[in-house]
Formats: C-alpha cells, structure tokens, sequence
C-alpha cells in the first residue's frame, strides 16, 4: 500500500474552489490578526467548548491510501448535541468574506464526516456552524445547520473519489517508483573517496528523521552523494518528498543536472524547480499585474484539467524535470499563472529545487510543502554555510522616510495619506538607540495596523505595494519577537527604523520539526557542534570527511608578511603588483585572484595596468548580467600558455557554489583576509555571547576564503596551488575551521614563488 497524506483544506481547495487568483479581498495582516482575533473569541466562549479540535481518518484505495485530517476550530458538546464550528476572520466586508461560503461549507462537512467516524458517540443529526468574524470590530455572523450523519459521511467519501480520480493511477507509480529506488545503484562506478560515505549518513538521517551535518570538502561530488542517499531513503522514510534547497541558482543547476544527466530516466520522478517568482511571471517586467492579470483569471477551474493531464502517467514515463523556463512556458500555452501553477504542481511532486527563502522567509515560505499533514518534506540544503546569514537577511525590515516619502509623491490620494504622514513624522522625530526593548512597536502597533488595512486597497501597480510588504513583514517579525524578544535588535535613527533577527538558532529552534530528516552540507561548517547550535538544530550525527585528493595534486601555502589590513593596503599594492606578475608568469593557465570587495579589486587593477596589462585576464565587475557572468567564465574555459590574473571577490558568484570550467585555474591567490564592515547590527551579533565578534567577523572571513580556495581543484584531474596572503590567516583562532588538505605551510613571497615553481614543474607535488 502507497501512501499519501492530505489536509481536509488541501482536498477542498483542490475539488471546490472556484474563482481566479485575486478574487479574495483579506486584512494585510492575515493570518496574524485573524488569529488573534480568533483567539479572542474562543477564550470568550462559556460553557464546554474544545478548541484546534484533531480529526484523522485512513482511506484505501486500491494501490493507494489517503490519510486525512485537519483541525477543526471548535467544538461544544451539550446537553442538546453536538456542535462543529468553523471560524472565519477577515478584514473587510462581510459579503467578500462570504464570497467563498461553498468552499467553507465543504470544508466544515468534511470536518464532520471525520469526527463522525473518529467518535462514535457523535450525535446524529450534528450541528454545524459557520462563523464570520470581523478582525478589527469583533462582529460575529453565523451561519447554522443540522447535517445528517449519512449525508457528512456521503459527501466526504464522494469528495475523496474525486480526488483520487484526479491522481490517474498514484499508487501504482508511487509502487514502482519506491521499488526502483530501493534498488537503485550508486550512479558512478568509481566513487570518489568519501562519496559513498556521506551517502550512507545521507541515507541513515533521512530514514530516521535525523539533522545530519556534514562538512565534505570541494570536489568531493557532494551533489551526488547527498542526491543519491536521500532518494534511496524517500520509499521508507516519513516524508512523502525531497526538497532541496540552495542560496543560489547556480547550484540549483547541478542538482537538475543530475536528474536529466546521471541518474536513471526509468525512475519516473516528478521533478518541479521553484524559481523566483518574477521570472516565472509572464507580466512585462516580471511585476504581477494582481487582478488585472489574465492567466489568473477563473484559474482554479482552468488549472484542474491541466494538472491532471501532467500527472498521468504515460506509457514507458521517465523523468520529468520541470525546471522555470518550461513552467513558463507551459503556463503561456495554456493560459495559467506559470507562478501558481508551479506551486500546485511541486505539491505532487516527489523532489522540489528552490532557493532557501521558499522554506524559510516569513512571506515567502511554502509551508504546504513541508506540514506533515500535507506529506512533508526531507530537507537538503545546499551550502549551508550561507544559511546563517540567509536567514538574518530574511528576517530583516527597514523603515525609512526617504522610501516612504517617494511612494507617497508617487501615490495620489487615497486612505493611506493621513496614517502614512503620520508614520513619516514619527520616524523622522526617532532619536538614535539600538537594543531589543520592543516597547517602541508595540506603541506604533495601531497606527501601523490602520495604514496596512488602508493600503490593502492599493492597486497592484501602484509604488505603495512595496510599502505593504514591509509592513507585512515587520508584522511576522514582531511576533516573532515577542516569542524571542532577546534574539532581535531594533535600531532607530533620525528617519529610519530597523528591526533584525541577530540569532536565526533561538527562532528555528522551535521551527524545526520533530523528527523531520534533513540534510545540511557545505565544504566549510567546521566547528559543527557551534553551527549545529547557532541554526537551533536538534542534537543529530555530524561528519567531517577529508579531501578526495592527493597531495600531490594540490600545495597550500600562507604568505604572512605583507599587512593588508585596511589601513595599510596602500602601501602594499606595488609590491604585491610586481608579485604578481611574477607569480602568473611562472605557469601557463589563468590564476584566480580573490580579494575581499570591490574596492581592493579596483585598486590592484589599477596597479597591475601599470606594471603587467598583459597579464591582466577577466575581471568581476559590480553588476553583472547572466551573460556577463557566462563571458566571464567563457574567458576561463580558454587555453592560455602565458599565466593570465583573473580578479573576484570574494563571496561572489565565482568563489561559492559554482564550478569554474575544467582545468581552469593552475593557482588560486587569496589577497586580504574579506573580514565584513562593522556595522552597528553586525556589532550588535558580535556583542551576543552565543555569537560572539570571531563569528561574526574572522570565522566567517575565513569560511568565504576557504570556499574561494575550492574553486581549484574539483576533479581528480584539476591541480595546482592555494595562496594566503594576509598574516592574519596565521591566527590560532582558525585552527579548527581549516580543513585538513587546505592547512597552509607559511612561507614568505619569495619562498612561495619558489616552492611553487617547483611543484609546477615536478608534476608529483612538492617536498615535505
């Protein structure tokens, strides 16, 4: 038996709901108001009244088995009977919110149909109640009726059929599918050193429902690994999908790589990326037109077919991988929002590929993808170094009178005008203060919810929506903050409010579900235990596996006379110029120049057009096009027999996540230790004793120079040599985070140059 868990919101959503994309009218501040209003009125209830009542049934169907359930929002048993409510809030008219009075309907018939069949002692006929509440006014309507117990149980397993019906054959591809990854083999006759060993962790956390992390170095083929350990786990795990996640597109890329390229097309998977939502959108700009837009017109009805057309299955059925550019596509022809049409379709799938923020960003979060009721998800995360930072990015507002001045100019008049001046006065009269004291907003709160309930009539184009969705977010933060109050740093200026998430570990602590498997990996997590803690990950297995290669592949070496601190890198440039040019003509191929920003990469351009031009190759540049960046890289893949320097920076597009083409680089030189800015949040995490200022400086300097250094050797037939140049690499501190194969020897400019050309001319490695 196959099978599928469904929430009863899921099964009438699916059946029953009519409409277009942007027919509902909610409150801006949806489901957090709603919520709390709903809690308001259920603790004012008297007499016996249960509340977030859990209702659960299993279904068979042939080769499949639908497991249901939902929670009902109250329940009150009398002396008169039984009566099953359902609530409602919502934020502006009474006749929108009972627009979708049929849904609701269905909905609360299937609630009853479960408790019938989970209680036998349910009174026959049972009472159902809808109930509309009003968030702001507390204002009640209710809709009541007696449902007999043979009509609840008829219309719910009428319902059901339907939805299986809309499945075309489930089980028996799930049956297939689960046989064919059991036995599935690892895809490369030679695995590398260290592969099979992160697949079986893989394999063993996902079945398990553990949080493994796992540190494997560059060119280890992580991907694969990883990839391979949790398909094989998927049949017997808890989890009904994959979700992988990465920071970035490119390394989305190598994941769908694998599917269409090294895996078995006979596994029949159902593979659906999530791209950014606007370069699904087929609106001019990738700007959502809302309710002006034509493929979100009438869509749940027109979807229907369209979706059950891609999930039958076809005879001799490989594996689909639905990347962006073909639900794009696919939404043109037929006349559907590419965007919601991705999302219904990654609901049935067995892997979903998206960026980070779609798991955890407070707006942006699928959480259907990853409830249990809905099947939920093993996780894969990608370079999860990054997932720190990430999410304090997403977890971030910003509040400022020169934005908020220029939507208004923009605006025209309208409701907002009176409590968005209002809110430009009170932000321009902020003194200067930062800490976690969340007085400030809670004072603000009203106002704050008056001009979110205004702009909610705002057209979609209009230069206000971005103003609500600042607002929205700093709702989902503050409520956030009152959970963690200490995890959160609020700063204030003269015209500027700024709320930020300093501790993700506090917050995701209690977002991390139960027994859920995961997977996090990167090349450089090290110490485990301190990133175990700092992502609030529950206590699981930890590896650290060594370099896939020789030593004589590949020679670290740390140059610690130069000073490159920011004060003193002037008078580093022209010795270092002149080095340089020494060092590239030594080897043929091109040499990877990394620097910590723009800045230092504009100056050392500058110097190497005076002494070398010619050994000048490609260079990043601060705003790069796809094509730019694919020229770029076009310049590495050609053969060059004079050295040539390629100049990044460092924690860019090519130093993280990416594999330069092969046998790029003969070296990779990391310039300066990219130590971040000292901005006054990032002082504020230095200042947290869980954090601490080597985090939140040093430790992640190194963690990104590291991941430049990994850029060299990925292929057992890559060689060549790592550089550190900067004293401060020689730090104690760092002794830990080093991995083993990029441990450096120091040596000074001219020892490095020497012993350098030695290896390059050896062709076996260098002496001990």
């Amino acid at each position: 038996m196959n099978d599928r868990r469904l929430s009863v919101g899921h099964l009438v959503h699916s059946l029953y709901r009519e409409g277009g994309l942007f027919d509902r009218r909610a409150s801006p501040l949806t489901p957090l108001a709603g919520l709390r209003a709903q809690q308001r009125y259920q603790a004012g209830r008297s007499g016996p009244y249960e509340t977030e009542v859990r209702l659960g049934a299993q279904f068979p169907f042939g080769a499949l088995s639908l497991h249901l359930s939902g929670r009902a929002d109250g329940l009150a048993r009398g002396p008169q009977g039984w009566c099953l409510e359902e609530v409602k809030s919502y934020g502006f008219s009474l006749e929108e919110a009972q627009a979708e009075q049929g849904l609701h309907r269905a909905q609360l018939l299937c609630y009853g149909a479960l408790l019938a069949l989970q209680e036998p002692a349910t009174p026959d006929p049972l009472c159902l109640c809808l109930t509309y509440l009003h968030e702001a006014t507390g204002r009640l309507d209710q809709v009541r009726w007696d449902a007999p117990l043979a009509t609840l149980k008829a219309f719910l397993q009428e319902s059901l059929q339907a939805y299986v019906a809309t499945l075309a054959g489930e089980g028996a591809r799930l049956e297939a599918r689960n046989q064919a990854l059991v036995s599935l083999p690892f895809p490369e006759s030679a695995p590398r050193a260290g592969q099979l060993a992160l697949a079986r962790a893989t394999y063993r956390a996902c079945r398990d429902g553990d949080s493994l992390l796992a540190e494997a170095p560059t060119g280890l083929g992580k991907t694969l690994a990883v990839l391979y350990g949790a398909l094989r786990a998927l049949p017997r795990a808890r989890e009904e999908r994959l979700w992988i996640l990465t920071p970035r597109r490119t390394q989305r890329r190598a994941f769908i790589d694998a599917f269409q390229q090294r895996l078995p097309q006979a596994l029949a998977l159902r593979v659906v990326e999530l791209p950014a939502e606007q370069s699904l959108c087929l609106a001019e700009g990738g700007v959502c037109l809302g309710p002006a837009c034509p493929f979100g017109e009438a869509f749940h009805a027109r979807s229907r077919p369209v979706l059950q057309a891609l999930r039958a299955p076809r005879r001799g059925q490989r594996t689909a991988v639905l990347t962006g550019p073909k639900l794009r596509r696919l939404g043109a022809r037929a006349r559907l929002c590419p965007v919601a049409l991705a999302q219904r379709l990654a609901r049935d799938a067995d892997v979903v590929l998206s960026d980070v923020n779609f798991a955890f960003d407070p707006l942006q979060k699928k959480t259907g993808l990853q409830a249990p009721g809905e099947g939920g998800a093993l996780f894969l995360i990608d370079e999860a170094h990054q997932l720190h930072s990430r999410l304090r990015g997403m977890h971030r507002v910003e509040l400022d009178v020169q934005s908020l001045q220029g939507a208004l100019a923009e605006s025209g008049s309208g409701p907002w005008q009176g409590p968005l001046k209002t809110l430009l006065g009170r932000l321009q009269a902020l003194a200067p203060q930062g800490g976690t004291d969340a007085a400030l907003l809670t004072a603000w709160q009203p106002l704050l919810s008056q001009l979110a309930q205004a702009l909610g009539t705002v057209p979609f184009a209009s230069p206000l929506r971005p103003v609500l969705g600042m607002l929205l977010r700093l709702e989902r933060l503050r409520s956030l903050q009152e959970q963690h109050p200490d995890a959160f740093w609020l700063t204030t200026a003269p015209g500027q409010l700024t709320l930020a998430l300093l501790s993700p570990g506090a917050v995701l602590g209690g977002l991390w579900p139960r027994g859920q498997g995961r997977v996090l990996f990167s090349a450089t997590l090290a110490p485990l235990a301190e990133e175990r803690r700092a992502l609030g990950l529950p206590p699981g297995p930890q590896l650290r596996l060594p370099s896939p290669f020789s030593p004589q592949q590949q020679r670290t070496l740390l140059v610690s006379e130069l000073d490159l601190r920011a004060r003193h890198r002037e008078r580093a440039w022209p010795r270092l110029g002149r080095f340089l040019t020494r060092w590239a003509a030594s080897q043929q191929g091109h040499h990877l120049v990394v620097v910590p920003a723009f800045s230092v990469l504009e100056a050392l351009v500058g110097e190497l057009q005076t002494v070398a031009p010619d050994r000048l190759g490609p260079v990043q540049a601060r705003a790069m096009t796809e094509d730019a960046q694919d020229r770029f890289l076009a310049a590495l893949a050609q053969p060059s027999t004079c050295g040539r320097l390629a100049l990044v920076v460092a924690g860019g597009r090519f130093t993280e996540g990416i594999d330069l083409p092969p046998g790029a680089l003969s070296s990779v030189v990391m310039i300066g230790l990219p130590v971040p800015p000292p901005l006054e949040e990032r002082e504020a995490l230095a200042a947290q004793a869980e954090e601490g200022a080597f985090r939140a400086y040093q430790g992640q300097a190194l963690r990104q120079a590291l991941q430049a250094a990994g850029r060299l050797c990925r292929r057992p037939e890559d060689r060549g040599v790592v550089m550190f140049v900067d004293g401060r690499y020689g730090d104690v501190r760092f002794a830990e985070l080093w991995p083993a194969h990029l441990t450096p020897k120091a040596c000074t400019l001219e020892g490095a140059l020497a012993q350098a050309r030695a290896f390059w001319r050896a062709g076996e490695g260098l002496a001990a």
